[in-house]
């Protein structure tokens, strides 16, 4: 960086030499080229990491809880904003925000939870109001599913509120109810998994099913 004595002001770029002022003083630097010269995928991939992050932070109880004890990741999040990077993300064609791409997520592709549990095989739902009735496969299965697993629903307003509802039933049960707050009469989008923290006191896989995606109600 070099000072620059001139009687007329200069500024910007001019080839390869950049001016420019700082406290009064006109100073000249040779242009490098920007790490970030934002190319076409660059562009596209930071749209796709800002879909994702947008999204998946409405969400974060329930991953903290469904995404436990990940292993190639640093976190729950990283896994899971990974998982949606990977399979739930749908181009807006033409993008409505005024960006040159944008993405929206696939919601029935998103999975909130993944573990060695077993997932709910759901027989009957239904939604009266703000009550849901669930009943589901009570069988046992194999070995990493016990009688007390004990379901979960997640509801989910778009672009609005999550809503995780524990504790709706144990596995040997096969029925159960939750019921949504009260205000919330909109379609909501559903998940079910089942949990069990009673097999490992830290998180861990075996704690946790994969989420089912229920549809709407």
């Amino acid at each position: 960086m070099a000072r620059v004595y001139s009687e007329f002001p200069l500024s910007g770029r001019h080839g390869n030499i950049v001016y420019f002022t700082r406290n009064g003083k006109t100073f000249m630097k040779e242009y490098h080229e920007p790490k970030d010269p934002k190319t076409e995928n660059q562009l596209k991939s930071r749209a796709r990491f800002r879909a994702a992050g947008k999204f998946l932070k409405q969400f974060k109880n329930v991953i903290r809880k469904g995404y436990q004890a990940p292993v190639n990741y640093t976190s729950s999040y990283m896994e899971a904003q990974k998982f949606i990077l990977d399979n739930c993300l749908i181009p807006v064609e033409p993008p409505t925000d005024g960006n040159e791409f944008q993405f929206e997520i696939d919601i029935p592709s998103l999975k909130l939870s993944r573990g060695k549990i077993t997932p709910p095989d759901i027989r009957k739902i239904e939604r009266i109001e703000n009550e849901l009735s669930l009943e589901w496969d009570k069988s046992l299965g194999p070995p990493p599913n016990r009688h007390f697993d004990s379901l979960n629903i997640v509801a989910y307003v778009e672009g609005q509120k999550v809503v995780w509802l524990s504790d709706i039933g144990a596995r040997q049960n096969g029925e159960g109810k939750g019921y949504l707050p009260q205000g919330i009469n909109e379609i909501v989008h559903l998940w079910t998994f089942f949990s069990n923290e009673q097999k490992s006191m830290k998180s861990s896989q075996e704690n946790i099913s994969d989420s089912i995606y229920l549809g709407v109600f």
